[in-house]
This record gives structure tokens, C-alpha cells and sequence, in this order.
């Protein structure tokens, strides 16, 4: 038995860090709560990713083979590349069990969006990833947001960051606006207004407790 001195917690296997605060454990024998034996789920789902991870490799080998002996001038095998990465990057991160779901809707977004690029780079790229794709993923992550911060509003505080992120890709936008990469620019303002309109909002419908979440996370 283990005992996390900042948790107040025991760890049941033989773990040298607390699952919770990542903090060094100290021997013990007598201490309350009891935290459950976390290591044969931990150990299975390594072993998840680990076979996930073998899978992906071969497949994508097979994939390029096949391309390249097959090749037409089509470089699908590029296309499923992306779809492939797409599937495992998304169960990798979510499979992890310290991953919220705040977390989670930020890195499918971003996920998204590179699909996007790269299946256009793959097929020769003609910008519609950065004229359409990627404004719509950024709409749809920021609706994701909102519907998550009204379902479970006890909790909105914790949506705030994922805005804040959300908010930074859509600057990324901009300058790509200004940059002249995005050619049709009206879905990208689109996506960039319904962003910066959300951020307004949460900030003055939320108020005090806005700024004391930012003082939490930032510890300013």
C-alpha cells in the first residue's frame, strides 16, 4: 500500500505516483479513502493501444504498396492515410482516462480540421479545406460548446478554455484571411464572428464568475 500525502488517498498496486495530482507516494498502512486498483484497466487499455498501434502500421504499409503498384495517378492511398490517422489519433486520446471531455471536443476538432487539409493536399490541393472545410469544423466545435455549456450548466465554467482554444484557431483564420490562403472569405468570417460572439457572451452573461475561473486557471 501507498499513500498520496496531497490526495489523502491509498493506491492499492504498485504504482509510484498519485493517479490523481501525479505526486510521488510514501509508504502507509493505515490511511482512508481507499482508492480503487487502477493498474489491470491502465494495463489493458496500453495493451488496446499497443495492438490499435501494430494494426495501423501494417495497414498503412499495405496501403502504400498497393498504391504504389496499382498507381494511376491517384494517390488515394493519401486519402486513407488521413482517415486511418484521424481514427486512431481520436481512440488513442479518448481511450486515455484522465482526458475530459472538454479536452475532447477541442482535439476533435483539431483533428478534423487537419483531415480536411490533408485529404485536399492529397487530392491536389484547390482549397477547399480552408475555404469550407475548416470554417465548418469550426462552427460545428463551437456549437458543440454551446450545447454542452447549456445541457450541463452547473459545470459551464469548465467550456471556458475550450472557447478561449476555439478562439485562437479562428485568429489562425484571420490571418490566413490576411494572408490571402483563403480565397472565399465569407464562411471564414462567418465562422470567426459566431466565435468571437460566443467568447463575448460568456464573458458578459458569465461575469464575476468568468473572471475567477480565468484566475483559476491562470493563476493570476
Amino acid at each position: 500500500m501507498s499513500k498520496c500525502n496531497r490526495c489523502n488517498i491509498k493506491v492499492k498496486d504498485d504504482s509510484l505516483i498519485c493517479p490523481l495530482c501525479k505526486g510521488a507516494l510514501s509508504e502507509t498502512e493505515h490511511v482512508q479513502p481507499v482508492y480503487p486498483d487502477m493498474l489491470p484497466k491502465q494495463q489493458r487499455m496500453r495493451l488496446a493501444i499497443r495492438i490499435v498501434t501494430f494494426c495501423v502500421v501494417v495497414g498503412v504499409v499495405v496501403l502504400g504498396i498497393v498504391n504504389y503498384m496499382t498507381y494511376h495517378g491517384v494517390r488515394w492511398s493519401l486519402v486513407s492515410l488521413a482517415g486511418i490517422a484521424y481514427l486512431y489519433f481520436t481512440f488513442t486520446f479518448t481511450a486515455q482516462p484522465l482526458a475530459d471531455e472538454q479536452q475532447k471536443i477541442i482535439f476533435q476538432g483539431v483533428i478534423s480540421a487537419a483531415l480536411v487539409l490533408a485529404v485536399d493536399f492529397a487530392l491536389g490541393y484547390e482549397g477547399w479545406s480552408v475555404n469550407i472545410g475548416i470554417p465548418v469544423v469550426v462552427i460545428a466545435t463551437n456549437i458543440t460548446i454551446f450545447v454542452f455549456m447549456m445541457v450541463r450548466r452547473r459545470d459551464w465554467r469548465s467550456y471556458i478554455m475550450p472557447q478561449l482554444e476555439l478562439t485562437l484557431i479562428a485568429a489562425v483564420e484571420l490571418l490566413l484571411v490576411s494572408l490571402e490562403v483563403v480565397t472565399w472569405k465569407l464562411l471564414t468570417l462567418v465562422a470567426v464572428f459566431t466565435v468571437l460572439v460566443q467568447l463575448f457572451g460568456i464573458f458578459v452573461i458569465g461575469g464575476r464568475s468568468t473572471t475567477l475561473e480565468l484566475n483559476r486557471r491562470f493563476r493570476v
